[in-house]
């Protein structure tokens, strides 16, 4: 048991390590004491809202989609991505996405509808931010194992 508490240490100083010279953030993991297969809602918009923040500094300021009250394509871009992902890739409920980021699920449902579209259309600027989303989520996801989750990024 020791020995696997050392390597899961070992693990977690390293994903900080490579997430910090691959995307230029800095993770900071605490242990929850809920088991979950997936990661939770919160921690999908953290690493979307990161992707969003690298691209536009204007929302550095910004911690999750419910303090953006804006129409701009690139911040509504993300947040389609984000209901794609949660739903498509984790299985999480339109309802669930809805109430999380405080829409209604019709809003939630077009979402899910738009992505699908322009990855079916081949939509270059959809398909390649929805892959490097993909590839930051499936580094955290499977790095980092279910028991943890990200807390403050500095």
């Amino acid at each position: 048991m020791k020995k696997q508490k050392e390597t899961f240490k070992k693990a977690v100083e390293d994903f900080k390590k490579y997430s910090l010279k691959n995307y230029g953030f800095e993770i900071h993991v605490y242990f929850k004491k809920e088991s979950t297969s997936h990661p939770s809602l919160k921690d999908l918009e953290t690493i979307v809202m990161l992707k969003l923040k690298d691209a536009h500094q204007e929302y550095n300021s910004f911690e999750s989609f419910k303090d953006l009250k804006t129409r701009k394509r690139s911040v509504i871009l993300h947040k389609q991505i984000y209901s794609y992902i949660a739903h498509v890739e984790y299985g999480y409920s339109k309802s669930a996405i809805a109430r999380h980021l405080n829409q209604d699920h019709t809003s939630v449902i077009h979402s899910i509808r738009s992505i699908s579209d322009a990855l079916d259309t081949n939509d270059k600027l959809v398909m390649s931010l929805y892959y490097d989303i993909l590839i930051m989520m499936k580094d955290y996801v499977g790095f980092i194992t279910e028991n943890t989750r990200i807390q403050s990024i500095t």
